[in-house]
């Protein structure tokens, strides 16, 4: 293969291979680049709450001046929000009817007793797994989501004035709630399995609300005052008008985060198609290159074929070149995006030190990807442009 190269390479352009090195480098790179930044800055819009998922909107009444009791929801009007074409699915929060106090223990100091008040939704709108969000009526352990509010009170509050430690994210299932029911006739323990930053009151599985009202109101269900709303897509401006042209209030910040998530995945995937339009065209410049090497060899290459010389031994200096400018522009790119995602990270971290660490594995994995198919290509190409393959 030696003399071959040797025989084959006169009219090897540096020029043209430079211009492919680069081309290839820079569209790999904006691939790459794109591709780990969005997976790094998507945490941010979806990350917040660990109970209800990101696309999910909850909605309620607008309480008016001189109401004196929270606007609830008709069968007929969640019935007509069900048939809306951007509603994928719709449920109602189903509250507890019965009066219950409870008494909550944080790093060993139990908190006064307070009333409270349970609600639940449909197990299919919760982002928590079935194995820690499940109640079997007669059991006395109840997995809860509590409101990060309530976390922010006693860190801010209470924990400051009594001087004792804060809970953070991590520390919140240590929590416990002494729940008591019918003053005192009945006891549960609620566990703390996830905190939420939508959830105005506890949330359980709606197997306890269910089996509870039951057991100690069968006579006192009422209409529901807030839905949860899973619609088909995010920030779908036809809910958006839906909710502005009933008069119903929501999680402003969520819509504006979802807006903004999907107007990040637009602008990621115009980046991304634009460095694989460019990869694209460095590839073809590659091959064009190869093509016109090729064709300037051609007596060379009909001279050899007579000689014994196989296509495929031909071929392969021509494969060799190829596989070389590709990896060499592939591994700079994917250095390139692994060098510079710490500088984008530590501005990421200081505005939100609790994102979750993403890894860069999957981006490397793409660079493989990428690879494997280029060369794959390129292999292809040159061995059908061979003479007595073509």
């Amino acid at each position: 293969m030696h003399y071959l190269w040797k025989l084959l390479r006169q009219h090897v352009s540096p020029m043209q291979l430079g211009g492919f090195l680069l081309a290839n480098m820079i569209g790999t790179a904006i691939i790459l680049t794109g591709f780990q930044l969005y997976r790094d800055v998507r945490p941010v819009f979806t990350a917040d709450d660990s109970f209800m998922r990101p696309q999910q909107v909850v909605v309620s009444k607008t309480i008016g001046p001189t109401s004196t009791a929270a606007p609830t929801f008709s069968a007929a009007e969640i019935d007509e929000l069900s048939r809306q074409p951007f509603c994928r699915s719709v449920a109602p929060f189903t509250a507890t009817a019965y009066e219950a106090t409870a008494t909550m223990s944080v790093a060993g100091t139990t908190l006064p007793a307070t009333s409270l008040a349970f609600e639940s939704v449909p197990d299919r709108f919760t982002g928590v797994s079935a194995e820690h969000w499940r109640y079997t009526p007669g059991d006395t352990i109840v997995p809860v989501v509590i409101p990060r509010a309530w976390l922010a009170v006693y860190n801010f509050g209470f924990a400051r004035s009594q001087s004792l430690p804060a809970i953070g994210d991590a520390l919140a299932s240590t929590i416990r709630l002494h729940i008591s029911v019918q003053q005192g006739r009945h006891h549960y323990e609620g566990r703390v399995v996830a905190l939420s930053s939508r959830a105005a009151t506890i949330l359980v599985p709606q197997t306890f609300t269910e089996h509870t009202n039951r057991l100690y109101a069968p006579e006192g269900s009422s209409a529901p005052t807030r839905l949860i709303i899973e619609p088909t897509r995010p920030a779908d401006e036809r809910l958006t008008q839906w909710i502005s042209r009933h008069h119903l209030q929501t999680d402003e910040d969520r819509l504006e985060s979802s807006k903004t998530l999907r107007l990040f995945q637009l602008l990621t995937t115009v980046v991304v198609a634009v460095g694989l339009l460019i990869s694209l065209l460095s590839a073809c410049l590659l091959l064009l290159s190869i093509h016109l090497l090729m064709q300037k060899n051609r007596e060379k290459t009909l001279t050899l074929l007579l000689l014994g010389y196989s296509p495929r031994t031909i071929a392969r200096p021509y494969v060799v070149l190829t596989v070389v400018v590709s990896l060499v522009s592939v591994a700079i790119a994917a250095a390139f995006a692994v060098a510079v995602r710490p500088a984008y990270l530590s501005q990421l971290y200081a505005l939100y030190p609790q994102l979750p660490e993403t890894s860069i594995l999957p981006t490397l994995a793409l660079a493989a990807l990428l690879a494997v198919v280029l060369l794959a290509a390129n292999y292809i190409i040159i061995r059908r442009a061979t003479p007595l393959n073509s």
